[in-house]
């Protein structure tokens, strides 16, 4: 492809990834990425068009005769156009300037969104520290397995917490907002910690004081015993 065309094809990529007015949070900071993204790039290609632009007024000013001059003003416009504003990179230039507009107006809206997001995401935070840290837990019971298998869910909550954390987090910087307090994520981290090696110990030695009564004496590796005891 010629640069002319190469020029347009970014133009015209460029006006698809700034066209969306997305109003959700989790598509609207994707679009402040793809935006970042196109405004980074912008002085390069805007250069690149002005290249081409200067290669026409050379070959004109050497009496060369023009053969693509329709394909010219169409992706580049410039002050020969007949009908100004219409233009390739016209519309490139407008597209980004309304999708920064946008960014702009829909900012405040959006952080409020994610603010809401955040506290909701505390609160189950919260909840699971308060449960991890009732009777059930700190109460004897023979039902060990039932604990183990809560203790599983519980991290598995704490790992999608994590995960949505990373997101907010990301999300944050995006909006230029204050840094959110995760600390109770820490808390809940550190009480399944002390929990989880607890039940896990109880449950050892459950399955080692099984295997004394119902293993004859002779067979019995009191290393092991002793490690756990230990």
């Amino acid at each position: 492809k010629s640069r002319l065309e190469r020029v347009a094809l970014t133009f015209n990529a460029r006006i698809k990834a700034t066209v969306d007015r997305p109003t959700s949070l989790a598509k609207f900071t994707a679009f402040v990425v793809q935006l970042n993204s196109v405004l980074e790039e912008q002085a390069s290609l805007i250069s690149a068009a002005e290249d081409v632009e200067a290669l026409y007024e050379i070959g004109e000013q050497n009496g060369c005769e023009i053969q693509d001059a329709a394909r010219r003003e169409l992706v580049l416009g410039g002050a020969h156009a007949q009908n100004p504003g219409v233009s390739t990179r016209d519309r490139y230039e407008e597209s980004v300037h309304m999708a920064q507009e946008y960014r702009s107006s829909a900012i405040k809206d959006m952080s409020k969104k994610l603010g809401n997001e955040v506290e909701a995401e505390k609160d189950v935070i919260y909840s699971s520290i308060t449960m991890i840290d009732s009777e059930l837990l700190h109460t004897y019971t023979t039902d060990v397995d039932e604990v183990l298998q809560y203790l599983q869910q519980v991290e598995a909550n704490i790992k999608s917490s994590e995960d949505k954390v990373k997101t907010f987090m990301d999300w944050q910087k995006l909006l230029g907002l204050p840094a959110f307090d995760w600390s109770s994520l820490d808390t809940l981290r550190q009480s399944y910690r002390e929990k989880n090696d607890l039940w896990t110990t109880i449950d050892n030695w459950n399955k080692l004081r099984t295997e004394y009564y119902t293993t004859p004496l002779i067979e019995i590796d009191i290393a092991v015993f002793q490690k756990e005891v230990d």
